[in-house]
């Protein structure tokens, strides 16, 4: 395997265009999927769910290369590429080339060698740039019955069409809003949450309220569940949550922005109850240019630390303030 691919959690509710897509591998046509749609509707957690049923797979039949990219522009992809190269090689796959071609080089006999190949591979290329994987030729092959490539984007390009089948990501619909909000993740610990005991009724406000849009949605449930708000609670939050960015919002009023923005200021308020004015906001900020698998106790020291709490303290047990952890 090349690459990590996104988990999609525990809480990840199958989507209408993942059916479509096995769909579209299955009848014989062009293998290559470019799955496109706006930020927050599930496309990479999609993509992951893919893989992780490729990891899992110890099948005869599996595949026996799986390639990961994340924001997959041309550089990104052919240093991918090549180390999968290379990684074949040293399993004994016959690839042609030398180990020290360049990275265009490899990324290229790599992709001869998929167009081919007897066995089953996949590759998946996430949040990509499609005009300049298309101009670099690092698309692969969708010829292949052996192969299938999965392309998530939020950028529509005409040469997509020219390079695989577009299928577009949308909205939660009705069913499979309720179904996230049911999901048995979102009803654990004492007395199963507030979602398990809500009526019909109140989930269909819940999902109707931010639009049905994935994020948001998720934000309200992860909201909902932490400070064990009731539905109505939430609702009326939102509705009364001030503009983030009037500017951001102007275009499109009831659309991304807004939707996102408002159940962001909904959770940002609830988190912040009993903690000094902004301490949610500053440590929101640190925490959104972090690595999201965790950052450093020592950036907690000094100056940083003293900037989110609001006032010069010293650490606490754990490394950082008390505050602020």
């Amino acid at each position: 395997m090349i690459g990590r691919p996104v988990d999609p959690g525990e809480g990840y509710q199958r989507r209408i265009f993942e059916a479509e897509i096995e769909s579209l591998w299955g009848d014989g046509g062009d293998r290559r999927l470019w799955l496109l749609g706006g930020t927050g509707l599930g496309k990479s957690c999609t993509a992951g769910r893919m893989a992780q049923d490729v990891i899992a797979n110890r099948s005869e039949g599996r595949e026996r290369l799986l390639v990961w990219v994340d924001s997959a522009d041309a550089p990104a992809t052919a240093a991918a590429y090549a180390d999968a190269f290379g990684q074949l090689r040293e399993q004994g796959f016959t690839v042609r080339g030398r180990s020290e071609d360049s990275d265009e080089t490899k990324a290229n006999a790599l992709l001869d060698a998929l167009a081919t190949s007897p066995w089953p591979w996949l590759v998946i290329l996430d949040n990509a740039d499609p005009a300049s994987l298309v101009q670099a030729g690092l698309v692969p092959s969708g010829r292949n019955p052996n192969g299938r490539v999965l392309i998530t984007t939020m950028r529509d390009n005409n040469r997509m069409r020219s390079n695989g089948r577009v299928v577009v990501a949308a909205v939660f619909t009705t069913d499979e809003a309720e179904a996230y909000l049911r999901n048995e993740v979102h009803s654990r610990g004492s007395g199963g949450g507030p979602l398990s005991s809500a009526s019909e009724g109140e989930t269909k406000a819940l999902a109707s309220t931010p639009g049905y849009h994935p994020l948001a949605l998720s934000i309200a449930v992860g909201t909902i569940l932490a400070k064990a708000m009731t539905v109505h609670e939430w609702i009326d939050d939102f509705r009364h949550a001030p503009v983030m960015d009037a500017a951001a919002d102007e275009p499109d009023s009831v659309g991304y922005p807004r939707l996102i923005g408002a159940a962001w200021q909904v959770a940002l308020a609830q988190a912040s109850r009993g903690l000094p004015d902004g301490v949610i906001e500053r440590a929101a900020l640190v925490a959104a240019i972090q690595n999201p698998d965790g950052h450093p106790t020592w950036l907690w020291d000094g100056s940083l630390a003293s900037w989110v709490a609001g006032t010069p303290t010293p650490n606490g047990a754990l490394g950082m303030p008390a505050s602020v952890r």
